[in-house]
């Protein structure tokens, strides 16, 4: 499984912060790296084919109320297909997740900088590649 990534703007101070803006997604999903620090947060939208990912509403709760009848969604469906992910740097190539939107999440590394890591693109050094083995 792979995942890539492009540096969005150089910040002020590029060695204390980054974004990264996802890029050539297969489900077509959107999604956002943002490091500070020590902290870092991970957000990826919904693939393209889901019913809720063109629907813009005040928040998630309204949107299930008010669309869950003509678009055929239960509530508990609508609360998946995306991620929302926020945690510390704990060293090189080390994440680890302290508030997932799944709390199952919570505590594991989300980058463990051997088997889940991020690595510059052979052919473009301004993009990362996010890969899993075993994923």
């Amino acid at each position: 499984y792979i995942e890539k990534w492009h540096r969005d703007e150089t910040p002020v101070d590029a060695k204390s912060c980054a974004a990264l803006a996802l890029i050539d997604d297969a489900d077509g999903r959107q999604g956002f790296w943002v490091v500070v620090g020590h902290w870092f947060a991970k957000v990826l939208g919904r693939k393209c084919t889901d019913p809720l990912a063109d629907i813009v509403c005040k928040s998630l709760p309204h949107a299930i109320s008010t669309c869950a009848a003509c678009l055929d969604l239960d509530g508990k469906g609508a609360v998946t297909g995306y991620e929302a992910s926020l945690g510390r740097v704990e060293g090189s190539g080390l994440l680890r997740i302290l508030h997932d939107f799944d709390p199952g999440r919570e505590g594991s590394l989300l980058l463990d900088g051997a088997t889940q890591h991020l690595r510059q693109d052979a052919m473009d050094s301004s993009v990362l590649i996010e890969s899993w083995t075993g994923r």
